[in-house]
């Protein structure tokens, strides 16, 4: 059954959230960028350093946004996944 809403814009079900080690909980890119924008510097390190970019890992598995994972490779920092998100709900909600 097809929606209105782009798969991407929906909440993910409880067992797809991302949940960081400090214990905040994301259900959506909406919830994903509030969470960067307000998240500890120490907390994003221990997503996303020289091995690991968990935040890119789940919007490329649980969403399978392929754009958004490949920003945030190249935008590895907290306020440029910020900015890769807020553009991308952008360009989401235009086209809807």
């Amino acid at each position: 059954m097809k929606g209105k809403t782009t798969p991407l814009l929906r909440d993910v079900p409880d067992n797809k959230c991302f949940r960081t080690t400090a214990g905040q909980v994301f259900r959506s890119y909406a919830e994903l960028l509030d969470g960067l924008k307000r998240m500890d510097d120490h907390v994003f390190a221990q997503h996303v350093n020289d091995s690991r970019n968990d935040f890119r890992n789940w919007v490329r598995d649980v969403y399978s946004d392929d754009k958004l994972a490949r920003d945030f490779s190249n935008r590895p920092t907290r306020i440029g996944m910020a900015q890769a998100v807020a553009q991308r709900l952008r360009n989401l909600a235009l086209r809807h």
